[in-house]
């Protein structure tokens, strides 16, 4: 199996969607097929990715919209930096969360949506994944799947809006974002994104 040019995707999704374990399986396979993969995502582990975390998991006090914008961006500043690091080093950069993320969590009204449009015209126009997969689900599905504790963004009618925002970028990008319908197994997900990455001519056999 060749790899073209360009082998960076980015799967998206509420919490509990199963982007995690599908991002999983595919840094599986290629790793199986000797393929060289950077398996990463945001927050990250860095400065500013372990300040959203402890904010997200203990923080008590409420942070306005544009402060969130703004933390993640200074996260995925460093983050953008470590990805175009390793794509100059040939490798295939598998990230699970990007800056839809931002748009779909943070955008919740015009403002914001054009603070976060400026940022990521600003900084990320020359890192776009080449294919983002959006695991689409119910947040009540989601919400069920989820064994530990809750946190401050995983209550359903925020989850709804964020959905449906989700779905306004997938409708906007249709030749970059891939929507699949979480309800189904995992493996069933796993053939869809295979089909898409061949279809797409990432891959060729």
């Amino acid at each position: 199996m060749k790899l073209t040019s360009y082998p960076f995707i980015s799967f998206e999704g509420i919490d509990g969607s199963g982007k995690s374990s599908l991002i999983q399986c595919l840094y599986d396979k290629l790793i199986q097929l000797g393929h060289s993969v950077w398996l990463t995502a945001e927050p990250t582990s860095n400065q500013f990715g372990k300040l959203i975390q402890e904010w997200i998991l203990y923080s008590e006090t409420p942070l306005t919209p544009q402060e969130q914008i703004l933390l993640f961006t200074m996260d995925r500043l460093q983050h953008s930096s470590m990805i175009r690091s390793f794509l100059d080093r040939g490798y295939i950069v598998l990230t699970d969360r990007y800056f839809d993320s931002t748009t779909a969590y943070q955008g919740i009204n015009e403002e914001d949506c054009l603070l976060i449009q400026h940022l990521q015209r600003d900084l990320f126009s020359d890192r776009i994944p080449f294919l983002t997969f959006l695991l689409d689900i119910d947040p009540e599905i989601s919400l069920e799947r989820i064994q530990r504790g809750k946190d401050q963004f995983e209550q359903v009618a925020f989850l709804t809006e964020v959905r449906k925002r989700y779905q306004k970028i997938a409708l906007e990008n249709p030749d970059r974002v891939i929507i699949l319908d979480s309800r189904q197994p995992l493996e069933i997900l796993e053939k869809k994104m295979w089909e898409n990455l061949l279809e797409k001519g990432l891959f060729m056999v």
